[in-house]
């Protein structure tokens, strides 16, 4: 366990974004082989959750340059202010962050997201922005439809300068086939 340095409790630390330091953590994101297994064991032993399960599919997304389409099963569930997301890909191009991610190191944690600046105010863009002046550029980027909501998200790769493959997101706003009269 570390202890944080004597003064620093409850203090930003790192790069300047919004007159207070990056969001704290919102999420941690795993890749795993089966997302319902191991929800069932977080909840029964960890007593995190409990998970809800949905099919999302993301269509023209773009991965290290390449577009593709996949559709993955994604399980939400609380550790304390945590949100934890389970990520099991179903179908699709296989060049994708997750299978990707498989591939090179097995199951595990792949991302983390930051909360939206100012409770979803602040633009994607504007994050990118901040990232970019300290050389992390997004290796994925993808537009997804959640419900009624479009939200713009994107995955930097900030390996080499903490470890960490950072998922940033604009506001969510209304999907446009959502508004259209039936």
């Amino acid at each position: 366990m570390s202890v944080p340095p004597e003064g620093a409790e409850g203090r930003s630390v790192g790069v300047d974004f919004s007159g207070g330091g990056f969001p704290p953590l919102k999420q941690m994101g795993l890749v795993l082989e089966d997302a319902e297994k191991s929800a069932g064991f977080m909840e029964s032993v960890l007593g995190w959750g409990p998970f809800s399960f949905v099919e999302v599919e993301m269509n023209d997304y773009r991965f290290r340059g390449e577009r593709g389409n996949c559709v993955v099963k994604i399980a939400l569930g609380q550790s304390g202010p945590v949100e934890i997301e389970l990520i099991e890909v179903l179908r699709g191009d296989e060049a994708n962050p997750y299978s990707a991610f498989l591939r090179d190191h097995g199951e595990g944690v792949q991302h983390v997201r930051l909360d939206s600046p100012a409770n979803g105010e602040g633009s994607l863009e504007d994050q990118l922005a901040e990232f970019a002046k300290h050389g992390v550029e997004p290796h994925f980027e993808v537009s997804l439809i959640w419900g009624e909501f479009e939200v713009d998200v994107a995955y930097l790769d900030a390996r080499q300068m903490c470890g960490l493959i950072v998922e940033v997101s604009g506001p969510p706003r209304m999907h446009r086939d959502s508004t259209a009269a039936g």
